[in-house]
């Protein structure tokens, strides 16, 4: 603990989410629920390690980008399932949905989950989106129909995915790459 603080990490020494489902359950009773597993790693009190993800790149090029090129008072949305991005840079998202499986899964919920999504957007536009490959294709080009990236959704899910698009599309510009994330900025309005 001591060894994150130095680096300027805050740790969470109690982390149960046994003890919050029941609460979110009664909040949000459409929702699924995500248990993050997290592990153990040993910090040598000598030098600095990187955490990854099993198969994928290192964040720590991502988490870079991120505190570079955002303050601490915006939103950033990470359109993967790599929550923890906004935990290690202290910047939050902008909506609850933190997994787009949850999005893009075909429930009778999906359509309501959508618009909600859509309005928080609206409401706290992110400063950067950041997509994982494996989650950006409609991001990047949107077929007439939209069913090649969500087969099996409904016409009301499918626009509501046209309207992220339209989002993504009209108010932010794919400025980079970094290993499986493609990065978009907010286009300024001023």
């Amino acid at each position: 603990v001591r060894y994150a603080a130095e680096l300027g990490f805050e740790v969470a020494l109690e982390l149960d989410i046994r003890l919050a489902r029941q609460a979110f359950r009664d909040k949000y009773p459409d929702e699924q629920q995500e248990e993050l597993v997290l592990r153990f790693v040993d910090f040598p009190n000598d030098q600095p390690v990187e955490v990854t993800f099993q198969g994928e790149v290192p964040l720590q090029p991502v988490r870079k980008f991120i505190v570079e090129n955002s303050t601490t008072d915006d939103s950033v949305l990470v359109w993967g399932v790599h929550p923890a991005l906004n935990f290690i840079t202290n910047r939050r998202s902008p909506t609850r949905f933190l997994n787009p499986i949850a999005l893009l899964y075909p429930t009778r919920a999906q359509d309501s989950k959508l618009s909600i999504f859509i309005t928080d957007l609206e409401n706290d536009p992110p400063e950067l989106i950041l997509a994982h490959v494996e989650y950006a294709a409609f991001l990047t080009h949107m077929d007439a129909s939209g069913e090649e990236f969500c087969p099996g959704c409904s016409s009301g899910a499918l626009t509501k995915l046209g309207d992220f698009y339209g989002i993504v599309s009209t108010g932010y510009c794919q400025t980079e790459r970094i290993g499986d994330w493609l990065i978009f900025v907010r286009v300024s309005s001023e």
